[in-house]
C-alpha cells in the first residue's frame, strides 16, 4: 500500500503545484471546464481516482467520482479525505454505480464537461462513440512488450522484466505483458 499512497501524494503536490505556476503566467487565464467525471478502474483504487480528482479539481471543475464497483469503499473514504481537507460535498460528488448503463448515462450527459477515464480500451471507444465530441482523457489497456536484443545485460533484464511482469500482480497498466 505504500507505493499506492506514495503516488496519490506525489499526484496531489503535483496537480497543486502546477495549477499555481499556471495561474501565475502572464496572458493566462484559468477557467473550469464545468462538470468532470472521473472514471478510475478497481485495480489502484487509491492513487488513480486521486490522480484524477486533483487534476480535475486543480483545474477549476466539479468532480464527480463514478469509482468501480470493485473499489467503491476505498473510493468513498478518499471522497472523505477530500471533504474533510476543505472540498465542498457540492464540488466533489461520490456516485456509486453498479450497472453499464448508468455510468455510460453519466458520461455522457450533456451537463458532463469532461471525463477522465482509465480501463478498457472497448470502454474508452463506447464512451466515444455515444459522445464523440468529449473532452476524453484516457489511459487504455493493451500489450506492453519488452524487447531484450542481443545487446542486453541478460541478468538485469530478466530482473526487470520479472518485475514489471509482476511485481504488481499484473494489476498495473505497463506491466510487461509481451516479452521478444
Amino acid at each position: 500500500s505504500d507505493p499506492e499512497i506514495s503516488e496519490a501524494i506525489d499526484f496531489l503536490d503535483y496537480y497543486g503545484r502546477q495549477a499555481l505556476v499556471f495561474e501565475k503566467l502572464p496572458g493566462i487565464s484559468l477557467v473550469g471546464r464545468g462538470v468532470a467525471v472521473v472514471v478510475p478502474p478497481w485495480n489502484f483504487p487509491i492513487a488513480i481516482p486521486a490522480g484524477g480528482l486533483a487534476a480535475a479539481l486543480a483545474a477549476g471543475n466539479t468532480v464527480i467520482l463514478k469509482p468501480s464497483p470493485d473499489a467503491l469503499l476505498v473510493a468513498f473514504r478518499l471522497c472523505e479525505c477530500f471533504w474533510d481537507a476543505g472540498i465542498s460535498r457540492k464540488v466533489l460528488q461520490f456516485v456509486p454505480t453498479i450497472g453499464i448503463p448508468e455510468a455510460q448515462r453519466m458520461v455522457t450527459h450533456e451537463d458532463s464537461s469532461v471525463v477522465i477515464f482509465t480501463g478498457g480500451t472497448e470502454t474508452a471507444q463506447t464512451i466515444l462513440r455515444a459522445k464523440p465530441r468529449l473532452e476524453f482523457f484516457a489511459e487504455t489497456g493493451g500489450k506492453n512488450a519488452t524487447i531484450v536484443t542481443s545487446l542486453a545485460d541478460r541478468e538485469q533484464a530478466i530482473k526487470h522484466i520479472v518485475h514489471s511482469a509482476f511485481s504488481h500482480s499484473g494489476q498495473k497498466c505497463s506491466a510487461t505483458s509481451l516479452l521478444i
